[in-house]
């Protein structure tokens, strides 16, 4: 089987939280789809483990309470939901908020420890074109 790639960019560090959690009552956004933090501390999976799991205990006690009640209470259950995934939306953004504010922090600070250790963004090209060359190409690195 033949892969195709699509397309390449260029990384650029950056983060990335959604505006809303919550769509029309209906489909909610965890993890990836709902924050992209630069990869600095494992902010970004355990923040989306820390959303799943919270909508999880959510959506458990809907459907428990939904089995408890009649069908006939089905607008107050709407309710219920609405008011839960509200909740959900209102507790997990401001944690990615800070999430994503502490990852860039941690990255600019390893780009300042980098800087002080008199290294830059062209230093790994640079080693490797040296080692690519003769005669430290010879070498079993």
């Amino acid at each position: 089987e033949e892969l195709k790639v699509e397309s390449v960019r260029i990384w650029e560090m950056s983060s990335l939280v959604a505006h809303k959690y919550i769509s029309s009552d209906r489909c909610a956004l965890a993890g990836d789809a709902a924050h992209v933090f630069p990869p600095a501390g494992g902010f970004g999976m355990n923040t989306g483990l820390q959303d799943v799991h919270n909508m999880a205990w959510r959506l458990s006690l809907l459907l428990k309470s939904t089995n408890s009640k009649s069908n006939n209470s089905s607008n107050n259950e709407n309710k219920h939901i609405s008011k839960s995934l509200q909740m959900y939306e209102k507790e997990r953004r401001p944690v990615a908020q800070r999430n994503a504010a502490l990852s860039v922090r941690n990255y600019n600070r390893t780009l300042r420890l980098a800087k002080a250790c008199y290294l830059n963004a062209q230093h790994p090209s640079v080693v490797i074109a040296l080692l690519s060359s003769p005669p430290l190409s010879f070498l079993p690195l």
